[in-house]
């Protein structure tokens, strides 16, 4: 989240990043999936989920993305 924070260029145009407190966030990772910190999840404009990675670097993140 860092590399995101600091190069908010890097971000693609039409993308929003949300940064959850892992520790509190228990609901929003258990309708994820989510089962480790550092975990990215893309959503599309309904909330479900498209894709999900788990300790990937942010600029594979990006680079993966889907439109």
């Amino acid at each position: 989240m860092a590399a995101l924070s600091a190069s908010p260029s890097t971000v693609p145009a039409g993308v929003t990043v949300v940064k959850v407190d892992y520790d509190t966030a228990t609901e929003l990772k258990r309708s994820y999936g989510v089962t480790m910190q550092h975990t990215y999840v893309q959503v599309d404009d309904k909330g479900a989920a498209v894709m999900k990675w788990s300790g990937t670097p942010a600029a594979t993140v990006l680079g993966e993305l889907k439109k």
